[in-house]
């Protein structure tokens, strides 16, 4: 049965992580109240203080912990990724418990066992430059969908998806990406059917990522909403009439869920209803 967790958020959470057992949530709060249990306690609620979070905590069933001291703006992705947490969203700094700002840009990492953050290597000294919307790990491989500053020197190659290899430390491109929209979900699937290894992804095999999001174009070519790159080219996945923001995968069968009236799989046009699979 559905029950209220022990924690009190006065504003939205928009991720959440299940990392080193404990659950971790992000979004554009600032402070978070734990369920009263003293006098004291029921004074702080009742007068707009809470404990400072700044849009990211950890939270173990009873009590909420900073990640340091926070984040500068709105987090929207979090997921795991080689025993870090990858933290995305809408922010240009991360904050130690103590010492100067890590810029980071959009994606930070947090090392739980140190107690630190870290930018992501490879894209220069203000990190990723853009707003990070959407965040899938695969083995060594962070998967990120954001609004890229296609003005950066160290982002400009990227159009709507991004891959980093934690193992080589080097980010790719996705061929030309998606355009005409945002990236709003990402899924990769082992080729060979099988669920990945958390370590080294899909091996030999090889994976497709599947992209939904709001976009009009994948690789250069039409694409509404939905695509899936195979490792090195774009494929057309279904036309949408609506934006994806959700992606899941069950039974062999894809899931998108959106805002979207009907969804069209080899061109056979069903209502969906927001919701469909192929």
């Amino acid at each position: 049965s559905l029950r209220r967790a022990k924690v009190l958020l006065p504003r939205a959470i928009s991720a959440l992580a299940v990392h080193r057992g404990l659950v971790y949530a992000g979004g554009s709060f600032v402070a978070a109240y734990v369920e009263p249990r003293t006098a004291a306690e029921e004074a702080a609620i009742a007068g707009g203080t809470g404990l400072a979070r700044n849009r990211v905590l950890r939270y173990d069933g009873d009590a909420v912990e900073p990640l340091g001291a926070g984040a500068n703006g709105d987090v929207f992705a979090l997921v795991e990724i080689r025993g870090l947490l990858a933290v995305g969203g809408a922010f240009t700094e991360v904050y130690q418990r103590s010492g100067p700002a890590v810029k980071s840009g959009g994606l930070a990492l947090w090392d739980e066992e140190r107690g630190v953050w870290s930018a992501v290597p490879g894209l220069g000294e203000e990190g990723l430059t853009g707003i990070v919307i959407t965040l899938a790990a695969l083995g060594p491989l962070l998967f990120v969908g954001a609004r890229f500053d296609r003005f950066s020197v160290a982002t400009a190659r990227f159009a709507g998806v991004a891959v980093y290899d934690a193992a080589s430390r080097e980010w790719a491109p996705l061929g030309a990406g998606v355009t005409g929209g945002d990236t709003n979900a990402l899924l990769p699937v082992c080729k060979s059917g099988e669920p990945p290894s958390r370590h080294s992804g899909c091996g030999d095999a090889g994976y497709d990522l599947y992209v939904g999001g709001g976009f009009s174009a994948a690789g250069g070519a039409d694409a509404n909403s939905i695509a899936r790159w195979d490792g090195t080219a774009w494929w057309p996945a279904g036309t949408f009439d609506g934006p994806v923001h959700a992606l899941a995968l069950h039974g062999g069968w894809v899931y998108a869920g959106g805002v979207f009236a009907t969804a069209s799989f080899n061109g056979g046009a069903v209502v969906a209803g927001n919701l469909a699979r192929g």
